[in-house]
């Protein structure tokens, strides 16, 4: 999640900015569905209550990520 504020800051046209907005193409193979990053951070943003739009706007100030990063991360440690 700390990661994820740091991308959602950059410019639109940095590299692993771009390449989080990207959506492959097409269709995967039989078999169980991988686990991706993206759909990692899908998950844990629901668990913050937040969608990727609203995350994209929060993640501008450091302090609030920061602040919604560590309450979630010490509610996972307790």
């Amino acid at each position: 999640l700390r990661w994820l504020g740091h991308v959602l800051r950059m410019k639109d046209t940095r590299i692993p900015k771009r390449a989080l907005q990207w959506t492959p193409q097409g269709r995967r193979k039989g078999g169980r569905p991988a686990v991706t990053w993206r759909s990692t951070i899908t998950r844990e943003l629901i668990e913050m209550g937040m969608t990727w739009g609203e995350a994209r706007v929060k993640a501008k100030d450091r302090l609030e990520w920061k602040s919604k990063v560590m309450t979630i991360c010490s509610t996972r440690s307790e």
